[in-house]
């Protein structure tokens, strides 16, 4: 192998450090640092994690073998996050271990983090490149090309070398599996070289010569056989091909026939070597050469072990058709199965299903059954949509004998009570729907709910919205049949309505009379209502009368565990919790219900499917039953939910309390942020924690009063604040918000018509229209009454409807109204690790975007993924909430401004603070970093500790500490080596009040001179250092652009969800709006990666000549 297994090695001051940079590995240890799981950081989001102890079993003395047949038991009972302390335990013990290494890259395998898993067999390689021959084989498998050529056959190499050991050796070991693995590794390097490197110039000898080399290793492997018969097939030798082909059948046809005839007590499956989707290959290589008998038989086989899906059916019609006339009866027969099942199952192979209708129309239409040789199997009916359950999905596997239950929770969020300064937030009351299925024990539920929120000392309150409900193991709060009843309604002799009617009108009706139920509700003060709810799941799937009955809540979907165990009923799960969230259009969070019903192997098999990543149910699953049937269309599912990043599940056990908790403080978060001058719910809630931060660094209390330790003259309190005749001082502030979830006391502009933008960047949009001269008057007053207007300052979300739509439209009118004045933003974006609540977000950002490119002077970027990121490896809080995420905006807000309200000799207004920052107009997208980081509910102790470590810092520490990306408030992506990064220009904003000014000049001199910041190379170093903090990293912002116009591309490409914009003045006749904001994200994108080089001075937008 040579050069291609050298590594590097060299001593560090701290310990020993290795390098490989093949696999680009890196593992450092120390006598005082224990070594850690390679990619193992990277995988939390996948693995869950309950306790932050470790087991037991770690803490006793074991040998490192010992806590890797644990961790390997574990693995294969799905238990990850147990099994990776195990994993991380044996590491610690003993770093270089193999079998530790190759056992974590099996767990990280099963993750869905095959990069990490790569760095661990890359590691084990490294350590001991002559023995053990699986990491290579294993390794082989996740490269590409000569790479992934060169493991298999190092792996062949080694597996050679025992099998000579063990020839040598009497009483040696069985050799039939290694033969085997050389076998298939063989057949692996030959079909590298059909696929990967067949452009290669010797590609077909070397593929004949690997083929070859696998039936001489085992020459009873099928496999190898069927290889060399496509090989041969490719090479148009028909008469050859067939023979191998007859071949490979007679090491395994004859004895699975038999079993399947009875003859032997052998399961046929379980004794046939070759799966599922291998026999359907082998199947349509049988009807290439004709060898119809053959194909007719495994394909008999196949329907018997799966007859809902569409391959077998078609391929059985295509054989018989081909065989003559006197077969295509039956043809008729298979054909017109494959149809029905592609009604029931659906398939995502279009040409066969074209194919298929083609066929069948050529052969006169479906048969006539009595006609017919063979007769349809019953259960391949399918029901009509005037059935009695017209619910069922279409296009799913669902078996017919357990429907899915399905159950529903929805959240609202209301305004309550009011102090002497005005009207404030009071504790959230959030009403929770539910609808009643057959067999669902509501009470149950609810009495688990009222008992644990006891517990947390919050009050439920339980409400029946059923019209049609009967009896009650709870005494309602509100009962909906007090004003209308399904009885009453049916009896009504004018209106005609059986049960489904009655139930519908029984809903509109209460949409009419939404006022009874304001009153019944009164003024109630509880944390949270329960509301049960019809069952029909119609109403929620289909109609629209739920929708808008809801139009102002959070829905929480609950889908019953217990259906949800097997692969294809998880994905019928998963889109029928889809179906929900895109006809509800409102945040939404999706629960799996009574996990403490589940048996352990339940649990252990829905743990897999719990996994983030839905491909987890192709290559995570291969050895499960219905994986081999379904798998196209599980895998075109898995694309699409995980393209779309829709849909995720929070399992819940009722008998654990931290579950309990865990659902609630999901629901809790998903109100508080269900949406994003201070604009929408996210603007509102972040502008609450920055005027909080600016009242406590000026002394300004609760009231607006100056505190009495507050000293009068050393700051500029004007700059945000000004005072009233009674001399209490009011925010510089206007608050606008679609929706009445949010109260601030001042200049609030809150929508009389409630409704909110619906997530809708064109409902937001088109709303402002309407609102205009109402906001604009309140904007007015605010900027008459200041004496030396500098600019605005905008805060909003770009992925909601507010806040990206009512913000785009401020943004626009801000530019024509106040053409002098500077125009600011703090923009949040979504998050793009986890899934969105809102469905067309990437055409909101996309569509915000444009304007803040062409309407703002500066947008300084806050993402949510590196806000997640920093405060869970920063502040060490594993599942930080909303408002700690907000507290670490609001001290990036404060601190930004600080020169502006404590002024120094430069950087003292708006415009000083960002010319710098801005050498042309569109790049003036910033980004940020601060230190220290400390969590505000941290012990007083440890954050004095901590600030005390950092005062003993230099100044130059602290310069360096916000060059790093991990204090980035933008996910930079800085590991990736192929891209550039750059700076344009830097401006520190230092507050303190000992700093020396000499330290600052040599801390600047010390940067330039190591070079810790690269910067643009046709512009000057530009490193600015302000004494009273902002460090924009310019370059890289643009592939936070990039990855919104990726997600923007599939869901255009698709014209999915454009409908809600196609209600709107706006998009009504044409989407050119929405192609001409992705063009200019484009050409931002464009420009911020021209200007990493040197011709930027003479670079030109795409198009530009043809303008000119």
């Amino acid at each position: 192998m040579g050069e291609y297994w050298k590594s590097e090695q060299h001593a560090t001051a701290n310990g020993c450090e290795v390098n490989s940079q093949e696999w680009g590995f890196c593992l450092e240890r120390s006598d005082s640092t224990a070594a850690t799981t390679p990619g193992m950081k990277n995988t939390k989001p996948k693995i869950p994690q309950k306790a932050s102890h470790e087991p037991n079993e770690i803490k006793k003395q074991y040998s490192v073998d010992e806590i890797l047949d644990k961790a390997e038991e574990l693995i294969n009972a799905f238990q990850y996050s147990v099994a990776q302390k195990f994993c991380e335990r044996a590491l610690e013990m003993s770093p270089d271990n193999l079998r530790a290494l190759e056992c974590t890259a099996s767990l990280l395998l099963e993750v869905g983090d095959p990069e990490g898993a790569k760095k661990c067999l890359g590691r084990a390689i490294t350590l001991d490149p002559e023995k053990g021959h699986s990491k290579y084989l294993s390794m082989g498998q996740l490269l590409d090309g000569e790479e992934s050529l060169q493991c298999y056959l190092k792996g062949i190499e080694l597996i050679s070398k025992h099998l000579e050991e063990q020839a040598s050796a009497s009483g040696g070991e069985d050799t039939k599996s290694l033969r085997r693995e050389v076998s298939n590794a063989y057949i692996s390097c030959a079909e590298t070289y059909m696929t990967d490197l067949c452009f290669a110039d010797d590609a077909e000898l070397k593929c004949a010569d690997f083929i070859e080399k696998a039936i001489q290793a085992d020459d009873q492997n099928p496999e190898a056989f069927q290889c060399q018969a496509n090989f041969l097939l490719v090479k148009e030798d028909v008469q050859g091909a067939k023979k191998v082909m007859e071949r490979s059948l007679e090491l395994w046809l004859p004895s699975y026939m038999s079993a399947r005839e009875g003859e032997t007590v052998e399961d046929p499956v379980l004794l046939c070597p070759l799966s599922y989707q291998s026999r359907l290959t082998t199947s349509k290589l049988l009807i290439e050469l004709s060898l119809w008998n053959q194909a007719s038989e495994i394909l008999d086989g196949l329907l018997e072990e799966n007859d809902e899906v569409i391959d077998p059916w078609y391929l059985h019609g295509w054989l018989n058709y081909l065989r003559g006339e006197e077969f295509h009866s039956n043809a008729r027969f298979y054909l017109h199965q494959a149809i029905q099942v592609h009604k029931k199952t659906g398939s995502d192979d279009s040409e066969m299903v074209q194919h298929t209708e083609d066929l069948l129309k050529e052969l006169g239409g479906p048969p006539d059954s009595d006609d017919e040789v063979i007769e349809p199997m019953e259960d391949l009916e399918l029901k009509s949509e005037s059935d009695e359950e017209p619910w069922k999905l279409k296009g799913v596997a669902v078996n017919s004998g357990n429907p899915l239950t399905v159950h529903h929770f929805l959240y609202l969020l209301y305004l309550l009570g009011s102090t002497s300064t005005g009207s404030v937030f009071r504790d959230r009351l959030s009403l929770q729907t539910l609808h009643n299925v057959q067999d669902f024990p509501n009470s149950t539920y609810c009495s688990t709910l009222v008992t644990h929120g006891e517990s947390i000392k919050r009050t439920i309150q339980v409400v029946n919205l059923d019209p049609a409900a009967e009896n009650f193991s709870y005494s309602p709060l509100i009962d909906v049949r007090e004003l209308i009843q399904v009885d009453d309604v049916m009896e009504d002799p004018e209106l005609h309505f059986g049960p489904n009617g009655g139930l519908i009108f029984c809903l509109e009706y209460l949409l009419e009379n939404q006022e009874w139920l304001q009153e019944a509700l009164g003024e109630d003060e509880d944390d949270y209502i329960l509301f049960d709810c019809p069952g029909q799941i119609e109403l929620y799937t289909h109609m629209t009368v739920m929708r808008r009955l809801i139009s102002l809540v959070c829905a929480v979907f609950l889908m019953d565990s217990n259906f949800m165990i097997e692969g294809s009923k998880f994905i019928s799960g998963t889109l029928t919790a889809l179906s929900v969230m895109v006809n509800l259009e409102v945040p939404h969070v999706n629960i799996l219900s009574k996990m403490d019903l589940l048996t352990t192997g339940a649990k252990k098999q829905i743990a897999k499917f719990l996994e983030p990543d839905v491909q987890q149910l192709l290559t995570g699953s291969q050895e499960l039953a219905w994986d081999e049937k379904h798998h196209q269309l599980t895998e075109a599912l898995g694309h699409l939910i995980e393209d779309y990043s829709l849909v995720q599940f929070v399992p819940l056990d009722i008998t654990d309390e931290d579950s309990v908790m865990d659902v609630l403080t999901t629901i809790d978060n998903t109100i508080q942020y269900g949406e994003d001058l201070e604009l929408g719910q996210c603007g509102n809630q972040i502008g609450f924690e920055f005027w909080k931060k600016l009242c406590a660094e000026h002394g300004i209390n609760k009231e607006g009063i100056l505190e009495e330790f507050a000293t009068e003259g050393v700051d500029r309190k004007d700059v945000f604040f000004y005072q009233a005749d009674d001399e209490h001082y009011i925010p510089r502030s206007v608050l606008l918000d679609l929706e009445p979830r949010l109260y601030n006391p001042e200049n609030i502009y809150l929508s009389k018509h409630g409704g909110g933008a619906g997530n809708n960047w064109a409902s937001g949009y088109s709303q402002g229209t309407k609102l205009s001269e109402e906001v604009f008057d309140i904007i007015d007053r605010e900027a008459e009454s200041s004496d030396s207007l500098e600019g605005f300052v905008l805060c909003h979300s770009i992925a909601g409807g507010t806040g990206s739509g009512l913000g785009s439209f401020l943004l626009e009118r801000l530019n024509d109204r106040f053409p002098k004045k500077l125009v600011q933003t703090y923009s949040v974006f979504p998050n793009q690790k986890e899934t969105s609540d809102v469905v067309v977000q990437p055409y909101n950002s996309l569509l915000t975007l444009k304007r803040l490119t062409q309407h703002a002077d500066c947008v300084v970027i806050l993402d949510n993924t590196a806000l997640d990121r920093i405060a869970v490896d920063r502040l060490h809080i594993q599942n930080p909430s909303f408002a700690q995420i907000n507290n670490l905006v609001s001290t990036i807000m404060s601190a930004s401004t600080a020169t502006l309200r404590y002024p120094s000799y430069m950087n003292n207004d708006l415009i000083g603070l960002i010319a710098p920052l801005i050498p042309t107009p569109k790049l003036h997208f910033l980004m940020t970093g601060y230190t220290p980081l400390t969590a505000e509910n941290e012990m007083k102790n440890e954050i004095d500790l901590q600030r005390v470590a950092v005062q003993k810092t230099t100044v130059l520490d602290v310069m360096r500490r916000l060059l790093q990306p991990k204090n980035m408030m933008v996910s930079t992506g800085s590991g990736d080596r192929n891209i550039s990064h750059v700076y344009i220009a830097i401006l520190n904003i230092i507050q303190a009040d000992d700093v020396d000014p000499r330290q600052v000049y040599k801390s600047l001199q010390r940067i330039r001179e190591r070079k810790l910041a690269q910067f643009i190379t046709w512009g000057p170093a530009s490193v600015q250092v302000a004494l009273s903090r902002k460090s924009p990293y310019i370059q890289t912002a643009h592939r936070l652009f990039q990855s919104g116009l990726i997600q923007f591309d599939k869901l255009r490409k698709r014209e999915a969800f454009l409908e809600p914009f196609k209600k709107e003045p706006m998009f009504k006749d044409s989407l050119e709006e929405l192609d001409n904001s992705r063009e200019v994200v484009q050409e931002l994108v464009d420009e911020y990666v021209a200007a990493t080089r040197d011709d930027y001075f003479t670079w030109k937008p795409k198009g530009s000549e043809k303008v000119a």
